[in-house]
């Protein structure tokens, strides 16, 4: 991507002033992180009864896609960040999720995530960069696998 393509596609995700598309959005992401990002989304649009909302997250997140289980639900259960150069997964798990769920069966990955995650209250976020579909893998197994526990 030339330099000022990433510059416009940048500044199009920080504009806090002007909502962009999403599909404007994922054309300021490399072809690579492109298809992560919209693999991502497909299988968050699978979920059972989840929504779609392009929102504004302030800094460091700019406009990103939020992904709730239903238009009451009180908190998204995942967010998409189609930052350029950056994509990024977020899954927020709730601790007594993440109590029920024994170590041992999850991945290297999978447990890295969770020791390296932020804990905001009773809910740690954690943290995937979109750079392959290996690493989207891990991410939804995770999720799978804790939205099976609860």
């Amino acid at each position: 991507m030339p330099t000022t393509v990433a510059a416009s596609a940048k500044a199009l995700w920080q504009d806090k002033f002007r909502t962009p598309t999403v599909d404007a959005l994922i054309q300021g992401l490399n072809q690579q992180h492109a298809r992560v990002f919209e693999g991502a989304r497909s299988r968050l649009c699978v979920l059972a009864g989840h929504v779609e909302e392009l929102v504004w997250m302030g800094i460091p997140w700019c406009w990103c896609l939020a992904y709730r289980a239903g238009e009451d639900a009180p908190r998204p259960t995942a967010f998409l960040v189609p930052e350029p150069g950056r994509p990024i997964l977020s899954l927020p798990f709730a601790g007594n999720a993440l109590a029920k769920v024994p170590l041992k069966t999850l991945s290297k990955a999978q447990r890295e995530t969770l020791v390296n995650g932020t804990r905001v209250g009773e809910v740690l976020w954690t943290v995937w960069e979109l750079q392959s579909k290996a690493v989207l893998d891990e991410a939804f197994g995770l999720l799978t696998l804790l939205q099976s526990a609860t």
